[in-house]
């Protein structure tokens, strides 16, 4: 065991004695130039990303401070970057529906069925929180959650009526709705 021991330090020390040849260091700075597109290939597996990152990375220190997470990283090269972010609150997380398409769903849902809301979102390319296509259920669930009124049949004439509120044309509900 100890022989063993002794032969690993010897096999480090050697590598010591031994740095990188020229050709070796402009190999590793092109490599490390084209860190970028290794990172950002679509193909690149996150256990490659994991594993870059802890060849790169000494240590990472966390501090929770009040409603604030706190990193700093330090690099092998010694580097240090620091990093905050506000922590989310008890029931909070990142999946929240856009304000501007509350609003856009507010308004349809007086004037139009929960599967024509989903259809207009859908056309619109807008999508849930998850990324998902929008379905008369899931319009439905949204209302329910946020307390918006539901659509009911007819409810169009008795509006007509109300010179409060106007009444887009039917090709205006079929126009792409502006994102603001």
């Amino acid at each position: 065991m100890e022989a063993h021991l002794e032969e690993e330090l010897a096999t480090l020390q050697q590598g010591r004695e031994h740095p990188l040849s020229d050709v070796q260091k402009q190999e590793l700075l092109a490599l490390a130039r084209d860190l970028p597109r290794l990172w950002d290939d679509p193909h690149g597996s996150p256990e490659h990303k994991k594993r870059l990152l802890r060849i790169a990375l000494k240590e990472i220190m966390a501090t929770s401070e009040g409603d604030s997470i706190r990193l700093v990283l330090h690099w092998q090269g010694g580097d240090h970057t620091q990093l905050e972010f506000q922590k989310f609150r008890t029931g909070q997380h990142r999946y929240v529906t856009d304000s501007d398409l509350m609003e856009i769903v507010r308004t349809l849902a007086r004037i139009e069925s929960d599967a024509r809301i989903a259809a207009i979102l859908n056309r619109n390319q807008r999508r849930t929180a998850h990324g998902q296509i929008w379905t008369a259920k899931r319009i439905c669930s949204l209302r329910s959650h946020h307390a918006i009124a539901v659509y009911c049949e007819g409810e169009r004439q008795t509006r007509a009526k109300c010179p409060s509120v106007t009444r887009p044309s039917f090709w205006a509900s079929r126009r792409p709705l502006s994102c603001g």
